[in-house]
């Protein structure tokens, strides 16, 4: 039986209460991944990519905007946590062409820094 797409209403409410406890503050965030194991941070990088990735290219995009900055723009929309993040998912118009605030901003890179220190390796998706 072949399998369902993932989709982001599939994301568990633990990764959304992640988000929320942290507050859009990335070192915040930092002291709540520092206790989790190996899996757990993995299992949130890989949700946070793919929450991201869902919100790139058109129609959240704007026309003239860069990878980066879309990138950047996706990133910081699920750095606002599920309520905000569904209100741009279920209406593309309301995502943001320019970054509103730097509030959120760097979830990622305190993600991959935290993998590296606990584990004194880069985490990769292999």
């Amino acid at each position: 039986m072949p399998r369902k797409p993932w989709t982001p209403e599939q994301t568990p409410d633990s990764f959304w209460e992640l988000i929320e406890k942290a507050g859009r503050d990335r070192h915040k965030l930092r002291e709540l991944l520092l206790p989790l194991s190996r899996g757990e941070l993995y299992d949130f990088h890989v949700l946070f990519g793919r929450l991201a990735s869902m919100l790139m290219g058109p129609p959240y995009a704007a026309p003239d905007a860069t990878e980066d900055a879309e990138e950047d723009i996706a990133e910081w929309v699920v750095a606002q946590g599920k309520d905000y993040y569904f209100d741009v998912y279920k209406n593309p118009e309301k995502t943001p062409h320019t970054l509103p605030n730097k509030n959120g901003i760097g979830f990622v890179s305190t993600v991959l820094n935290v993998y590296h220190h606990l584990f004194g390796e880069d985490l990769s998706y292999a």
